[in-house]
């Protein structure tokens, strides 16, 4: 009769490479996915030809390479939990990006809230694959922000969630197959058909990722420091739907190791370069990208790529007081009450005792029916404002999980890419704000479809709070990926 192994080795492995990324950040020297790029680089200069079929040869071998070792490790040490822990720690840490990506983030708001946009456009590259010349404060908070949801879900929940489900060997296949994404999975002449293999295997790798992913934004949404309350100024008002974000873009190097095609060069497109360190100090969302290859836009996804840099938090701008008609259907103009009556008043029902001029009370009043919060005092938003199913703090640029799940259902679909546009919908109705709009890569522009469209135009703060998004969501995904690989129990 075979002994039975322990179930805690891959979870508590799970845990401890989060835990070491949290607090250690990046591998400074000697980071595997580095070796494992610059080894891809030259198998790619040997074995390349514009056609699917040695693509496909590529593909087969990077995962060979990348996680063929961690296999052979893991079976050997499955009667030694202890080595198994360690092996499975120390393969999660190399994998996730969660601090780089968030300090990337944060730093990128502080210069842009501090009116640095000449050091914000120096950073840019390690995070975002636009052209930085060509973006203005609010391009910049947008695409910035835009990279933080997507690399989320790429450089964060993707590895804990393959972690989980095939330990250690599971956590390096997905880092094999989404580095070479950002490295050849590009729909550029060069890589149109022999990057083909690469982007569907990691479309297919992210698939389960990206939905759980935004389904743990919408539970992230409700800690403190990611809502809006009631929605920041930022860089402008609350948008109508339909109305098109005007910042535009340019493709651009930037390093990417998760997978997020915002930045052609990816994880393994550092690795490519020669530099086992990221671009600005982060990772997943940035190693370094391979020379050529950053303007190139993904084989098969529609996505660019991106990743990371170093942080700070921003200070939070004055919130912008409500406004009387926010553009909502079936908000009454003058329900603010000016202090006249208002004779052509046709709402069906008002309370006994809403007055129409304010503060006084009104006997006389037979309008039956009425909302018991409608009241005409000035500048107070109604509860009741008309919109079907409507929440009394359900505020579009306040954001919320409401606000996330509703985005998430309604908008993730419309982005081009399978995956990358359910986390950012999730991400742009948590936070409030509106994403999407027209991009341009390598002079081709680019019209996205509006992720959440009824939010408020992003800014710096809002690059804060994604930051501390993105870090509630990483912590949940470390405890359901525990969780899970116990449930499981890896054998």
């Amino acid at each position: 009769m075979t002994a039975q192994r322990p179930a805690w080795p891959v979870a508590a492995g799970l845990l401890g490479g989060w835990a070491a990324d949290i607090v250690l950040g990046d591998p400074r020297r000697a980071h595997p996915v580095a070796l494992f790029g610059r080894t891809m680089t030259a198998l790619e200069t040997r074995v390349w030809r514009d056609a699917r079929g040695p693509g496909a040869a590529y593909a087969v071998a990077g995962v060979v390479l990348g996680a063929g070792p961690v296999l052979v490790l893991d079976r050997r040490w499955r009667a030694a939990p202890v080595r198994r822990a360690a092996l499975t720690a120390a393969v999660t840490w190399a994998a996730l990006g969660g601090r780089s990506l968030a300090g990337a983030g944060e730093e990128l708001g502080r210069r842009v809230a501090d009116g640095d946009l000449d050091g914000a456009r120096a950073l840019a590259p390690t995070l975002v694959g636009r052209d930085p010349a060509t973006l203005d404060g609010a391009g910049l908070s947008r695409a910035g922000l835009e990279s933080v949801a997507e690399n989320t879900s790429d450089a964060i929940v993707a590895p804990l969630l393959w972690g989980a489900l095939l330990g250690a060997p599971g956590v390096a296949l997905h880092r094999a197959l989404n580095t070479m994404d950002a490295m050849v999975g590009h729909r550029s002449p060069r890589y149109a058909r022999f990057g083909w293999a690469s982007a569907r295997a990691d479309d297919v790798a992210g698939w389960p990722a990206a939905r759980t992913g935004a389904a743990l934004t919408v539970l992230a949404a409700a800690w403190p420091g990611t809502r809006g309350d009631g929605g920041a100024p930022a860089d402008g008002p609350r948008a109508a739907p339909g109305q098109a974000d005007e910042a535009a873009a340019g493709a651009a190097a930037g390093g990417a190791a998760a997978g997020d095609r915002e930045t052609a060069g990816g994880a393994a497109g550092g690795a490519a370069a020669g530099d086992g360190e990221t671009a600005g100090g982060a990772r997943p969302t940035g190693r370094e990208a391979v020379p050529g290859q950053a303007d190139e836009e993904p084989a098969g996804g529609g996505r660019p790529a991106g990743r990371r840099a170093a942080a700070e938090p921003t200070d939070d701008p004055a919130l912008r007081g409500p406004r009387l008609d926010d553009g909502r259907a079936g908000v009454d103009p003058h329900a603010a009450g000016s202090g006249e009556p208002r004779p052509d008043d046709e709402r069906p029902a008002t309370h006994p005792h809403a007055d129409p001029a304010p503060g006084g009370p009104c006997p006389d009043d037979r309008r039956s029916g009425a909302h018991p919060h409608d009241d005409p005092a000035p500048n107070e938003p109604r509860p009741d404002d008309g919109r079907a199913d409507a929440h009394p703090h359900d505020d579009p640029a306040a954001g919320g999980p409401r606000s996330a799940l509703r985005a998430w259902w309604r908008d993730g679909a419309a982005h081009p890419s399978p995956n990358a546009g359910r986390v950012e919908a999730a991400f742009a109705g948590a936070l409030g704000v509106r994403l999407g709009g027209r991009n341009v890569y390598g002079g081709r522009v680019e019209e996205r479809p509006l992720l959440h469209a009824e939010g408020r135009a992003p800014g710096p703060a809002d690059l804060r709070r994604a930051a501390a998004l993105s870090r509630h969501v990483g912590a949940l995904a470390a405890v359901a990926a525990a969780g899970t690989a116990l449930l499981l129990r890896h054998r």
